[in-house]
């Protein structure tokens, strides 16, 4: 279900562009594939997360002060810092975009002092998925050149598509009136789409959700 909501209860910049982006992908795929039932589903949605808005973001607030607290406590070991961080930016990511980016940057660059780069990595991917929903596009792709998914562990393998997927689709969405750029960055969107079902196990529930998407 779609999330569009800043802490105010009101449509932020990166709410309003998620709306538009949905809608702008409906425009593209043409009448002859998009219908009323469909827009229709999406403006149920849509009213469906206006309704209960209030409840989310309560919800959201709770987790996120609990997370807080938890970074709070000083005897906190180091590995329970970067998981805490890491789960405080995805309680963040469809709430408060900007705050999301400014915890992973954090959880980043602890894991770089504590010299786990693998987990460093981990918060990189999760920085660079959202970095176009705040217009950085250039800086998204250049920190995902940055890394090569061949020097990556399996998981972390799946995560680089999983986050290039989403990343590229987001860019993607800011070039819907310029058809040669878009389509360049859907292409790119689903190679690597291909490349991460081809590193999830056949059958199972996610290599499930990745097909239908």
């Amino acid at each position: 279900m779609f999330r569009f909501f800043n802490a105010s209860g009101r449509f932020g910049k990166t709410q309003v562009f998620a709306v538009l982006m949905i809608f702008a992908n409906l425009l593209v795929a043409g009448s002859e594939t998009i219908g009323r039932r469909e827009v229709a589903s999406m403006l149920k949605t849509l009213d469906s997360e206006l309704e209960n808005r209030e409840v989310y973001i309560s919800r959201r607030r709770t987790s996120i002060d609990s997370l807080k607290n938890v970074l709070k406590c000083s005897s906190i070991s180091s590995d329970d810092r970067l998981s805490t961080l890491l789960m405080l930016g995805d309680m963040y990511n469809a709430y408060n975009t900007d705050s999301a980016v400014s915890i992973y940057d954090k959880g980043a660059s602890l894991a770089r002092d504590l010299k786990q780069d693998s987990v460093a990595v981990r918060f990189e991917l999760r920085r660079l998925t959202y970095l176009p929903l705040l217009a950085f596009i250039s800086q998204a792709e250049d920190e995902l050149s940055r890394i090569d998914f061949r020097s990556l562990p399996k998981g972390l393998q799946e995560e680089y598509f999983d986050a290039a997927r989403q990343m590229y689709f987001y860019i993607a969405a800011y070039y819907v009136n310029y058809p040669d750029v878009y389509d360049r960055y859907m292409a790119k969107s689903h190679d690597a789409q291909k490349s991460l079902i081809g590193h999830l196990e056949g059958g199972s529930p996610r290599y499930g959700r990745i097909l239908l998407l």
